[in-house]
């Protein structure tokens, strides 16, 4: 019993390290300044900033806001491309639901077919499968502009066929997204899809945000 006593004290010493990347969420463990200047940070996109941050404390990638957002929810929600590719790629959790779901739930939610493809390619960088389970991944939060809480099991593929955006559908169905997977109306992608009029080719796909780097 002895031996067990020490060696328990010992994994309770050693792991405090290894919970701030694994298990805190992250408040407890970032530096209450430097969050404050992360955030402060990421609000005016300057990568340059967070990236010295996260190099003093790594945890700051798991701090959220007031609204539960990571800062790579929040660069994805704010359209800053470099800035989420920054966090992304930084022990951010690619998979986490914030107010509007994952990353991707956002940037296929906002037309903004340029940050769906950067999420995948975060997605990717662990594994194909990662990228894959994140296209069909159901949202189970439920936001604010949703009419039924059956939205909250839209994966992207739901969101993009409800917007009638084409262009997104296409690129996530190339990618490994279902048609054919049922949200909590029952209603599966394709079928969504095709009640929406045929795409105007003369237009550009997606109302797709590209002013922000």
């Amino acid at each position: 019993m002895k031996k067990v006593g020490i060696i328990f004290g010992l994994l309770l010493f050693a792991l405090p390290g290894m919970a701030v990347v694994r298990i805190a969420g992250s408040d407890p463990y970032a530096n209450r300044d430097l969050q404050k200047e992360f955030w402060a940070a990421i609000e005016v996109n300057d990568t340059e900033k967070v990236k010295k941050l996260i190099k003093q404390d790594k945890s700051l990638v798991l701090a959220k806001n007031s609204k539960g957002m990571s800062g790579y929810l929040r660069a994805v929600e704010k359209h800053y491309r470099s800035m989420a590719w920054l966090l992304g790629k930084n022990w951010s959790r690619i998979n986490e639901e914030g107010p509007r779901g994952t990353a991707l739930h956002m940037a296929v939610e906002d037309k903004d077919l340029a940050m769906v493809q950067l999420v995948l390619k975060v997605a990717q960088l662990e594994d194909d499968e990662t990228m894959v389970s994140l296209i069909n991944k159901p949202r189970l939060t439920v936001p604010r502009s949703a009419k039924s809480y059956s939205k909250a099991l839209d994966t992207p593929m739901h969101i993009a066929a409800e917007l009638c955006d084409f262009a997104i559908y296409e690129y996530l169905a190339g990618m490994g997204g279902k048609t054919d997977k049922s949200n909590g109306a029952f209603e599966t992608p394709a079928a969504i899809l095709a009640t929406c009029p045929p795409p105007d080719k003369e237009k550009t796909p997606s109302d797709n945000k590209s002013a922000n780097k």
